[in-house]
């Protein structure tokens, strides 16, 4: 993941990386925060090896403010490991609260996709980003502020 002057090393027993140098997916826990980067041509599938890998372990929780950063990634989306990441039990929030998800990517196409994300994970409330540190900002901002009507 990139460094930022606020990145701290992360526990090794939060974090998994998934694929090769030539595309792999980072997912670890930083906090309250759920940071995924896709990097190269990894695929969706093993984002979803990667969150089945927290899940299993005990350090994923269900229904974390997101980070997913799409700045290096340079593969295609497979829309039907995507439905399944979105089927994969108690991700949404049980207390009818939106999760909030933000994006980062370079590409201008993405502001088209996230319509199509959307479909997939309706409970989220979706951002675009073009830059890691402001996406951050929102998502620490959106955890500590309560959300109307859930005080």
């Amino acid at each position: 993941m990139q460094d930022t002057p606020q990145t701290k090393a992360a526990d090794p027993a939060r974090q998994v990386r998934i694929g090769i140098d030539a595309g792999y997916v980072d997912l670890r826990v930083d906090g309250q925060l759920l940071l995924v980067e896709v990097v190269g041509a990894a695929g969706v599938a093993q984002v979803r090896e990667a969150l089945a890998t927290g899940r299993q372990a005990g350090w994923l929780g269900a229904a974390m403010p997101t980070l997913v950063d799409l700045s290096q990634f340079s593969g295609n989306v497979d829309w039907g490991e995507l439905h399944t990441i979105s089927r994969m039990a108690d991700w949404p929030p049980t207390d009818g609260r939106s999760l909030p998800v933000a994006y980062v990517s370079d590409a201008t196409l993405f502001a088209l996709l996230m319509k199509l994300v959307q479909v997939f994970f309706p409970w989220a409330r979706h951002r675009a980003f073009s830059r890691r540190d402001w996406a951050l900002d929102w998502l620490r901002e959106q955890c500590s502020a309560p959300q109307a009507g859930h005080a």
